[in-house]
């Protein structure tokens, strides 16, 4: 049996991976918002589903090419810091999506950098949800 301390670690571990994934990511099937404010929207999903708790997110640039016919790249720059210590950090989100249908865009592969040194818990998991998310 677990000790006490440790339950509650596990629990508040469990409750703070749920509470980032209740708040609904934006989805490339129905793009209502401004182009800006959508991808400040994707950047912080992506942010939120790697990391347990980032604060201040924040839009640094984004960048849409088409490497080739039917494909478009997104770079996304974010900057947010770490909620316990305040420690700033950038991070680089790139999305490659099949814009064959103009209205619904579909995300085909989600990558994820970041320039702080803790490790990645469950990032290829999370980012192949979030991938199911945005395409809803």
């Amino acid at each position: 049996m677990k000790s006490a301390p440790t339950a509650l670690l596990l629990a508040l571990a469990s409750l703070s991976c749920v509470s980032s994934l209740l708040a609904e990511p934006p989805a490339f099937k129905t793009r209502l918002d401004g182009e800006r404010s959508f991808m400040t929207k994707v950047g912080e999903a992506v942010v939120k589903a790697v990391r347990t708790s980032p604060a201040k997110l924040e839009l640094a640039d984004y960048k849409i090419t088409d490497p080739k016919p039917n494909r478009k790249i997104i770079d996304i720059n974010m900057n947010w810091a770490g909620s316990v210590t305040g420690t700033k950090f950038k991070s680089t989100v790139k999305i490659t999506v099949d814009p064959t249908d103009k209205e619904k865009w579909e995300v085909l592969d989600v990558e994820y950098t970041d320039d702080n040194p803790s490790p990645k818990v469950g990032l290829e998991t999370n980012l192949k949800n979030l991938k199911k998310e945005f395409n809803r």
